[in-house]
């Protein structure tokens, strides 16, 4: 065979090749779904299922590309892309996307297969509608509005009240008038279509804010303790008292012991959650006399009462006997040692100032003392490191600075309990509110940062 036999028989073979890749054969459809690239002799393919549905459609790569690649970038087409080998891809919007692979081999060469209009995503039907909360409440009201429209690309908020519009999907608004307020959302697509919702926000009038306490009761001897009751109107968010002694209170309804004697003006002030405040200002409101008359009994309030003793009591009455008449329901009278824990009284058990006892009671009682009339020192008391069942040697309240003065210090945090309300006060912490009022009668815990010796006050 000559050479331009061979020559002709060859482009022979390349145009029957060339008619069964461009459609020239019987068979083959015009109209296909996407056009594939770099045919004949690339190795590389790939499929994906599903290649059509609904956003949010989710597709299922998978190479199918020849000669052992090593490496694989996918491209989506929606400007997302891969390196695995078999990804799994979310198409979020409608549209139709072309996908291109590339795939590189231990050599350090590359394919890539594109297959144009490969995906066809049909968008979500556009739908609108969203959610607020809360729908309703007093002005000024903060409502957070959130998007559950489908198929948008455009949101457009009107919120009914005269302010600027909003184009985020999930914005919040503040209505600060009262009334009924007709919130629309209107969203897009890319088409152009557009659908609205509309919802009914209520804003009622706020109750505006006036401050107004009481106090009980408003006159006595020294040390007073007086019960202030907030009587204010309006969404309060927090409480300010000023006592007119020199302290400050922050609860509602505090309770405050007045322990020097004169006439005191008492402030409140009340705030909302936007920074409003009123203020009630009471001028020479609580009087307080300097008497301390002898108390010879301790008071016992039912349930779980911390007690002590001031002074030493006289010989034959200064043991847990005392504490016999007390029906304690069952519970057995305590104390507590640091070294041994709680401690059962025994009717033997010495009852000295400073220390301290848990007695239980059924019904409010007291407790008769017989106080030495010797001029008897009251022996100091060695305390040690960590917390301390503790009492006073006075017989009137005194700041707590003042009554822990000889372990100055040592001592770190003091917390009495409120027999009446059944619970702990507030803690007393030294440095910080140490001007805190201590009681005669009462126990406390006091914590020490090393061991201390309490002794009585010096005068």
């Amino acid at each position: 065979m000559s050479r331009i036999s061979v020559i002709f028989i060859l482009a022979l073979a390349l145009a029957i090749s060339a008619m069964s890749v461009y459609g020239d054969e019987p068979g083959f459809t015009s109209h296909q779904q996407f056009v594939t690239q770099n045919v004949g002799s690339n190795p590389v393919d790939f499929s994906g299922a599903p290649t059509s549905g609904r956003a949010p459609l989710m597709v299922m790569f998978s190479d199918l590309s020849k000669g052992n690649p090593s490496g694989w970038v996918w491209d989506f087409g929606d400007g997302y892309s891969s390196g695995g080998e078999d990804p799994v891809h979310t198409y979020a919007n409608g549209g139709v996307y072309t996908v291109r692979l590339t795939v590189q081999y231990p050599d350090g060469s590359s394919k890539t297969q594109v297959k144009e209009k490969y995906i066809q995503v049909n968008p979500l039907p556009l739908e609108a509608n969203f959610s607020a909360a809360p729908q309703s409440g007093k002005a000024p009201l903060t409502v957070q509005f959130s998007d559950l429209s489908t198929g948008g690309m455009v949101w457009f908020w009107d919120f009914g009240d005269g302010s600027p519009a909003s184009s985020i999907p999930d914005p919040s608004h503040t209505f600060t008038g009262p009334g009924s307020y007709s919130v629309t959302l209107k969203i897009s697509n890319e088409q152009g279509e557009s659908k609205s919702h509309k919802m009914d926000i209520q804003v009622l009038l706020s109750e505006p804010l006036s401050a107004e306490f009481v106090g009980t009761p408003r006159s006595g001897a020294a040390p007073l303790s007086v019960q202030f009751s907030d009587k204010s109107s309006g969404e309060i968010s927090s409480w300010i008292w000023d006592f007119g002694d020199g302290t400050r209170d922050s609860i509602e309804s505090p309770t405050h012991t007045y322990i020097h004697e004169g006439t005191y003006p008492v402030t409140l002030t009340i705030r909302d959650n936007h920074g409003n405040t009123d203020t009630e200002e009471k001028l020479q409101y609580v009087s307080v006399r300097n008497e301390s008359p002898l108390i010879d009994s301790i008071p016992i309030s039912a349930g779980w009462n911390f007690v002590s003793v001031p002074k030493n009591l006289a010989p034959g009455k200064d043991t847990a006997q005392i504490f016999e008449h007390i029906d304690v329901a069952g519970h057995s009278a305590l104390q507590y040692e640091p070294s041994q824990g709680w401690v059962p009284l025994l009717r033997t058990t010495q009852i000295k100032p400073f220390m301290a006892f848990w007695i239980y009671s059924a019904k409010t009682d007291s407790v008769p003392l017989s106080y030495d009339s010797t001029s008897q020192k009251i022996q100091p008391r060695m305390l040690s490191q960590g917390w301390n069942a503790v009492g006073f040697s006075e017989i009137s309240s005194v700041e707590a600075r003042k009554a822990l003065s000889s372990i100055r210090d040592e001592w770190q945090d003091c917390l009495g309990f409120n027999a009446t309300l059944q619970r702990y006060d507030g803690m007393i912490v030294k440095g910080v509110n140490d001007e805190t009022a201590v009681h005669p009668f009462e126990g406390y815990w006091v914590y020490m940062s090393k061991p201390g010796t309490i002794s009585e006050i010096k005068t």
